[in-house]
């Protein structure tokens, strides 16, 4: 659906979001994490921005911004019944400066109203993560 038609939509309710899964693809050190979901509730949109978190609750820093670009008649997502989104975040773990690794386990999505999903990825983030916002997706 066009960016445009969100006016008046509320946010999507996370509890009707379920995980569709999640798809890695990268080279050189940048890993891109692919996280679909899909709507089980009414037409809504995603407009707020998760979070990351490790297995243990540590907060993951992941300021916005990717090197992929989006398409802007994507953002943000509008999502009727059936409908998926996708959000990506990056992850760089090649520095080439001999630092040691960060790696995080079982990362998990954390959604504004707190709700986790668990995305059961490892992600190496030693030289840093960004974090995408929401578009709909037609995969």
């Amino acid at each position: 659906m066009m960016a445009s038609a969100d006016a008046g939509l509320t946010e999507c309710d996370s509890a009707k979001l379920t995980l569709a899964g999640v798809d890695q693809d990268g080279a050189g050190g940048t890993s891109l994490h692919f996280v679909r979901v899909d709507n089980t509730g009414p037409i809504c949109v995603l407009r707020e921005r998760p979070s990351l978190e490790s297995r243990d609750g540590k907060p993951i820093a992941a300021p916005p911004g990717l090197r992929l670009p989006i398409p802007a008649d994507r953002v943000p997502a509008v999502l009727r019944t059936g409908d998926r989104a996708a959000i990506v975040f990056e992850t760089y773990g090649s520095c080439l400066d001999e630092r040691p690794q960060v790696i995080y386990t079982d990362v998990r999505l954390v959604f504004p109203d707190g709700r986790r999903i668990p995305l059961n990825e490892d992600v190496n983030a030693t030289c840093g993560v960004r974090l995408g916002v929401w578009y709909w997706s037609f995969e």
